[in-house]
């Protein structure tokens, strides 16, 4: 997934030599967090609720998508995300960043990026991210700076705010609270942008 996150499933994930109880547990002993995906079928499977619990006696974050099914038991105390299977991995993506892990995760995949569309859906996540360190934010000036799909991303230069948002100088300034501006080098098209600490 672009937004850095690896997800283990165990029907696609277990090969089938491996001892598949052993693997769905080294799985949930090792994760960050855990998505239910309540699909009709949920509820019915004899591993799902378990592996709920299990994720509940961890303490990880956990969340409920609505796929078909209600909330239930336990995990009826959270708000499900309502969303179709297509917007599922950014609306994941903008609750999981709160994370301290998941935001280094995603700063470490924003270099990564491999389009313009791919930035674009990237920059969705940048308005849920709450706080960055000083670092961190100096990260994803770099990637901007090196990368000419971010630099081609609307989500990440900002130039169409009504539909992407106003950028990633903006969201930087916003969360680290410092300024930023991004400016444009040049007049080739398409345009080279950098973004540093706003100038005095």
């Amino acid at each position: 997934m672009p937004f850095g996150i690896s997800a283990f499933v165990a029907h696609t994930d277990i090969r089938p030599t491996k001892e598949w109880q052993e693997e769905i547990a080294i799985a949930l002993a090792s994760m960050d967090a855990f998505v239910a995906l309540l699909t009709e079928k949920f509820h019915t499977s004899e591993w799902t609720d378990q592996e709920v619990g299990y994720a509940l006696g961890r303490g990880v974050p956990l969340i409920a998508v609505k796929l078909g099914e209600d909330p239930y038991g336990f995990i009826g105390k959270f708000q499900a995300l309502a969303c179709d299977w297509g917007d599922a991995p950014l609306e994941l993506a903008k609750l999981l960043v709160k994370q301290p892990r998941m935001i280094d995760a995603f700063v470490e995949a924003v270099p990564r990026c491999t389009s313009f569309d791919e930035g674009n859906m990237l920059s969705g996540v940048l308005p849920s991210i709450e706080t960055l360190t000083v670092e961190q934010a100096e990260c994803l000036a770099s990637a901007f700076n090196e990368k000419n799909q971010l630099q081609g991303s609307y989500g990440f230069t900002g130039e169409r705010p009504a539909k992407y948002g106003p950028g990633l100088a903006a969201h930087l300034a916003r969360a680290t609270c410092k300024g930023y501006e991004i400016r444009a080098t040049g007049d080739a098209w398409p345009r080279a942008w950098r973004i540093g600490p706003k100038k005095r």
